[in-house]
């Protein structure tokens, strides 16, 4: 057993007096690190977190740092603890204040509360408070019922409904807002789920649907539901990606 510093012990280890320096390998034996603890006289056992060059030593039962290891020729070479090592960086009232506050607008806080203002860009405050420009009114309309429908899948859920499906298939037709949902076991169901859909649509209302907006989910884009487009001529709109509105 080799006490590297007062509070790290290694156990199962060859130790070189004479050698320059302080460093370990470590492999299976990670049990074979304790640290005095200062409740009790047991000794406890360390975790040790091991990064790409460096790896960390901390207590498991009080949590706290005992000392680090730095990577050099493929050996970690261990450095006991300092509190000297962190340092805080001071801020200024001004910046404390508006962070307390919730992040206020300089025009926002009372001139009578004699708060001093921070004039220092704040991060939070440029990430928050963005706004957007409004969205132009959608003046395509649709004039008639089935001139243009809107699909969208929503699923998986992982509870299975009481048919055993996991996912639902919403149509909205754009002129009346009429609202279908099929439900679905899988998503490739959505090719007989918008075909038996067009059917209905010709058969009980005389109608031939003219466009189909959907976004870019695979199960869209699938070659016969594309070929089903192709040959009844209707139109295939995709939204932008990244556009939610």
């Amino acid at each position: 057993m080799v006490t590297l510093s007062l509070s790290l012990i290694l156990a199962h280890c060859v130790f070189l007096q004479q050698f320059l320096f302080l460093m370990f390998y470590t492999y299976h034996h990670l049990n074979s690190i304790y640290c005095p603890s200062a409740n009790s006289p047991v000794l406890s056992t360390v975790l040790l977190f091991f990064f790409s060059d460096f790896c960390v030593f901390q207590d498991l039962s009080t949590r706290k740092l005992i000392g680090t290891g730095e990577v050099r020729d493929g050996i970690y070479h261990y450095k006991p603890f300092s509190a000297s090592v962190f340092h805080s960086q001071r801020i200024s009232d001004s910046t404390l204040w508006h962070q307390q506050l919730g992040h206020p607008s300089t025009s926002s806080i009372p001139t009578t509360l004699n708060f001093p203002k921070s004039h220092l860009p704040c991060d939070v405050c440029a990430r928050a408070k963005h706004t957007r420009l409004p969205f132009f009114l959608n003046t395509n309309k649709s004039t008639f019922c089935f001139n243009r429908i809107y699909c969208d899948i929503w699923g998986g859920y992982p509870t299975a409904s009481y048919s055993g499906a996991h996912y639902f298939l919403t149509i909205v037709d754009d002129y009346s807002r009429t609202t279908w949902v099929y439900l679905m076991r899988m998503k490739s169901k959505t090719f007989t789920c918008l075909t038996n859909f067009c059917a209905m649509v010709k058969n009980q209302f005389n109608r031939t649907i003219k466009h189909v907006c959907t976004d870019n989910g695979q199960e869209f884009l699938s070659n016969n539901i594309q070929k089903n487009f192709h040959d009844y001529g209707i139109l295939h709109e995709r939204t932008c990606v990244d556009t939610p509105q």
